[in-house]
């Protein structure tokens, strides 16, 4: 009889192979059954013997078991069946398991195990240090195991950072974003001291909501501030941040608002800019002692715009001159005042600032000078208006918001909540509050190494759709994103950046700014990806590993060969096939780029960092946040279905 090809042959060998455990069962039963009656006429002759005395085994045996003869009688048989019922199919499985290894290994990766057999353990609680339970971890791979474990980040892994990728609706902030701020919050509410800080930035203005209700659920409400139009007043161009640092963020917010893909401003611009910020606010400052958006404006739109005289066009405008001059009696008038320590010192630096403005920005070519001020224009004339002057422009006396190192080192939830009436205004406030936390945690470095103190609280910074907030490169070294997540570790700060692509970040920073705030970021987590450019370099970033390749030849060769005309066919006397398969090791992505693109809903690829090492990348099953944590991920309920209308 002749054997069937291994393509034939597989389907079946499947079949056998996927029915596992219950296969085996029902042999056995059917075997106990089959036994029993099959057998009653052997077992009526059996018992019918004669074993003296005029007794037989049937006498023998009722006297054993009286009323249940019949029911013992039945157990005995089925058991015996089903004894050499399972006994037969473990031995058939076994045989199919010898015989075809590579079919077995493979159905038996993809088959998941019964959900009966899948249990999770119990949810790991913070103690001793705040983590972060990413979600369920089962094989590196994604298969399903009867025994996962919970995929943490400890304390030390967290303040490396974290970078959650995923295209639109791929669930970034249900399944990423929300569970770590839940997981947060809920840590030691009880402990002023030891209760974690968090300031949260969201482009869309959604998240606000939650984050108060996360607040609420666990007794925190009044630790949530929310700054928004309308809300506590705050002067974005706080006294405490230097002129440089302010107008280095202020060049940056000029480039993020650039809608086209080579969003590069030219150097000239950029630096010219720069020092128009960078003067003017260090100037205000030292005049009248604060200096705000909307007093930037003033001056853009006002003295810097007014023209020179026909006569000499390298003279001093008229209008330019007498706002220098007003600006020279207010500085005179607070250093009479003793404001300032080392009066010579200040007086020479007012007279470094101006001397910009008189002798540099008066002689530059009008044309540039022209688009230097409508550029920053731009960026600051949203807040000449009198609802936003109100929140976000007051005077020293008017500030009735206390400042982000005093909010947060207090335990605060702080939450900028954008909305509609801001605009592109939203992106400005975000990048100044962004860079004034990142200021306090290097305040807050520095105060424990002066005071000799361990830091103990955890502060969290979150930010959703991080491509509208992102600056790198800046140039007191601090200012950009690379640096500060480079230097935050020492300060205890866990940063959390949410975005839709790599190449998103990509077109606003640049390729090699984008490689050095990838390599700051310690660990990532990869979501659903849409963009080829994206899966090629996630899968970069998970790894390669050596692995065994196997490679396989035919070669035929045809004895006496001859051509039929006819036919148009080749016949040979003899024929001689041989089959050559060679191995060898090849550098290999431990996820191809595709695995990325045909992730589903609340999976993610994880490439992880504990503290102390780099974990291998694996997939995971996220936990979002509306799921009870004791349900696995393969026993999700049902959406709640809207009721039909009447």
């Amino acid at each position: 009889m002749s054997r069937a090809p291994a393509e034939e042959r597989q389907p079946l060998v499947e079949q056998i192979e996927q029915s596992g455990v219950p296969l085996d069962w029902a042999l056995a039963l059917s075997g106990g059954f089959i036994s029993y009656y099959r057998l009653s006429e052997e077992l009526a002759v059996f018992f019918a013997r004669d074993i003296g005395r005029s007794q037989t085994v049937a006498d023998l045996y009722l006297t054993a078991f009286g009323r249940s003869s019949q029911e013992v009688l039945l157990v005995l048989g089925v058991t015996s069946g089903a004894a050499i019922g399972y006994i037969a199919a473990r031995l058939v499985r076994t045989l199919i398991r010898l015989a075809f290894p590579e079919i077995v290994r493979q159905v038996t990766e993809d088959t998941p195990p019964p959900p009966w057999i899948y249990r999770l353990p119990p949810w790991p609680e913070a103690r001793e240090a705040p983590q972060f339970v990413v979600g369920e971890e089962h094989e590196a791979n994604g298969r399903f195991c009867a025994k996962p474990e919970w995929h943490t980040i400890p304390l030390k892994g967290l303040v490396g950072s974290v970078l959650v990728v995923g295209a639109p609706g791929s669930a970034k902030t249900i399944a990423a974003v929300l569970p770590f701020i839940t997981q947060m919050v809920e840590y030691r509410t009880w402990d002023s001291a030891c209760k974690v800080a968090l300031f949260v930035l969201d482009r869309k203005g959604s998240l606000s909501a939650e984050v108060r209700q996360i607040a609420q659920r666990y007794g925190r409400s009044r630790d949530v501030v929310v700054l928004r139009l309308g809300g506590p007043r705050l002067n974005l161009l706080s006294d405490d941040l230097p002129p440089q640092s302010i107008a280095a963020a202020l060049v940056a917010v000029v480039s993020l608002r650039q809608s086209s893909a080579n969003h590069d401003e030219p150097e000239w611009i950029k630096s010219g800019i720069y020092r128009i910020f960078w003067h003017g606010i260090a100037i205000t400052r030292q005049a009248f002692g604060s200096v705000t958006l909307r007093d930037l404006c003033k001056l853009l739109s006002g003295p810097l715009r007014a023209d020179a005289p026909a006569d000499d066009p390298n003279a001093i405008p008229e209008a330019l001159d007498k706002e220098l001059d007003r600006y020279a009696q207010a500085f005179k008038k607070r250093l009479s005042q003793g404001v300032y320590p080392d009066a010579p010192a200040a007086q020479e630096e007012f007279d470094f600032h101006a001397d910009y403005f008189e002798h540099q920005f008066v002689r530059m070519n009008a044309r540039n000078k022209a688009t230097l001020i409508d550029a920053a224009l731009d960026l600051v004339e949203p807040f000449a208006s009198p609802e936003l002057a109100a929140t976000f422009c007051p005077g020293p006396a008017e500030t009735d918001y206390p400042g982000m190192s005093t909010l947060l080192e207090s335990g605060h939830i702080v939450v900028f909540e954008p909305d509609d009436r801001l605009g592109f205004a939203a992106i400005t406030i975000a990048i100044l509050l962004k860079l004034e936390f990142q200021r306090a945690a290097m305040g807050r470095l520095n105060q424990a190494k002066l005071m000799g103190e361990e830091i103990e609280r955890l502060w969290c910074f979150v930010a959703d759709e991080y491509q509208s907030f992102v600056t790198v490169g800046g140039g007191s070294g601090v200012e950009g994103d690379d640096s500060f997540v480079a230097l935050s570790r020492e300060a205890l700060i866990a940063n959390l950046f949410a975005t839709q692509s790599l190449a998103g970040l990509q077109a606003r920073i640049g390729e090699p700014r984008l490689r050095t705030l990838l390599g700051a970021i310690r660990t990532k987590l990869f979501l659903t990806l849409t963009d080829p450019n994206d899966c090629q370099l996630a899968s970069r970033l998970a790894g390669e590993t050596y692995r065994q390749v196997k490679s396989t030849s035919f070669t035929e060769s045809n004895r006496n060969a001859r051509l039929n005309p006819i036919t148009d066919t080749l016949h040979a006397g003899s024929t001689t096939v041989s089959e050559q398969q060679s191995h060898r090791e090849e550098l290999r992505p431990d996820f191809l780029p595709v695995a990325f693109s045909r992730l589903e809903t609340f999976e993610a690829i994880a490439c992880t960092f504990d503290g102390e090492r780099q974990r291998a990348p694996v997939k995971l099953y996220l936990k979002p946040a509306f799921l009870p944590r004791e349900l696995p991920h393969n026993q999700r309920p049902p959406p709640v279905k809207p009721k039909e209308a009447l």
